[in-house]
C-alpha cells in the first residue's frame, strides 16, 4: 500500500491484525505532513479541480531523472490525477489532515516493510525510519526514488516485496 493506503496498512496491523500475515507500505509515514497544508489543498481541490495539482505532482512523484527519461509514464500518471474525483481526492486530504498513528505504532501486530524512497521529498527515509523504530517487526528497504517508487524502481521494488513474502 502506497502513501495514503499505507497509513491504511499501518492502521490494519494494529486493528485487524488477525486479517493479514504480512503488511507491506510504501512511501508513507504514521504521520503525512501537517493539518494546516492538507486542509488548504482540499479547499483548492475543491475550488479549482485537480489539473493544478495534476501539474506540479510529477516533481514530488519521481526524480528529475525518471521524469526526463519517461516522459510518458508522467505524463500519463499526471491525467490520470487531473481526470480524478475531486470530491474523493478532497476527502482524502481531509482524512491525512487529522490521521496520526505515531502514537499507535508500538500496537503494530504484523510484520511489515516499510519501503522508502530516497529521494521522496513527501514522505521521507526519517519518516520510513520512525516506523521502523517504533513498531515491533518492522524493517526497512530504501530505493533509489521518489514518492512513486514502485513505479521508479519497479524491480527493485518487487523484488523486495518477494522477498519479504517469502521470508518467514
Amino acid at each position: 500500500m502506497v502513501s495514503l493506503w499505507g497509513l491504511t496498512g499501518i492502521w490494519l496491523s494494529i486493528h485487524a491484525p488477525d486479517k493479514f500475515d504480512k503488511i507491506i507500505v510504501a512511501n508513507t509515514a504514521a504521520k503525512i505532513g501537517n493539518q494546516h497544508a492538507w486542509q488548504g489543498r482540499a479547499t483548492s481541490v475543491q475550488a479549482n479541480g485537480l489539473q493544478p495539482t495534476a501539474d506540479t505532482a510529477p516533481s514530488r512523484w519521481f526524480s528529475n531523472g525518471f521524469i526526463q527519461n519517461h516522459p510518458n509514464i508522467v505524463k500519463n500518471l499526471g491525467d490520470s490525477l487531473a481526470k480524478g474525483d475531486k470530491d474523493g481526492y478532497a476527502n482524502c486530504c481531509q482524512a491525512l489532515a487529522i490521521a496520526d498513528l505515531r502514537d499507535e505504532l508500538k500496537n503494530t501486530k504484523t510484520p511489515i516493510i516499510v519501503i522508502t524512497g530516497e529521494k521522496d521529498p513527501v514522505t521521507t527515509v526519517a519518516d520510513g525510519q520512525f516506523i521502523v523504530d517504533n513498531a515491533p517487526n518492522a524493517r526497512l528497504v530504501t530505493l533509489n526514488a521518489s514518492h512513486i517508487s514502485n513505479i521508479e524502481q519497479a524491480d527493485k521494488f518487487t523484488k523486495a516485496i518477494k522477498d519479504f513474502l517469502t521470508k518467514a
